[in-house]
């Protein structure tokens, strides 16, 4: 709960975010770019930091694949882009966020059979965006 509070205090309204199975997350700024989700990640990762000291819980951490529609033609693609930057951000040491590499997409074997077991696409994320109240 406290997670999904950080997470909608750090994004702009229209952005999407919703739990992509299990504890990932998948977060749709539309109309920006990678460099502009690194900004994001960053506002997130500081809000959790401090977030946290406030109400003195134990430190949590998160780790971020970013990707942006430049790199790919699919949302599948994209999120295959950003699943392997996330992957990077937890092999470099976690909490951090680390913009994808589409060649190495494309190189690489995939990680497992199954990408998410939760299957998503971005119409389903905007029949799930919450409607103004009156």
């Amino acid at each position: 709960k406290m997670f999904a509070d950080v997470l909608r205090r750090s994004v702009r309204d229209g952005d999407l975010v919703g739990r992509w199975g299990g504890e990932e997350f998948v977060i749709v700024l539309d109309g920006r770019d990678a460099l502009f989700g690194t900004e994001v990640v960053e506002r997130i990762r500081t809000n959790l930091s401090s977030t946290c000291r406030v109400k003195g819980t134990a430190t949590v951490t998160a780790s971020f694949g970013i990707s942006d529609s430049t790199m790919a033609g699919s949302f599948d693609q994209l999120v295959r882009i950003a699943d392997d930057a996330l992957y990077q951000s937890k092999e470099d040491g976690r909490d951090r966020g680390t913009i994808g590499d589409p060649m190495r997409v494309k190189k690489a074997v995939p990680r497992r059979n199954a990408e998410h077991l939760a299957a998503m696409n971005l119409d389903d994320l905007r029949e799930a965006e919450p409607q103004p109240t009156a």
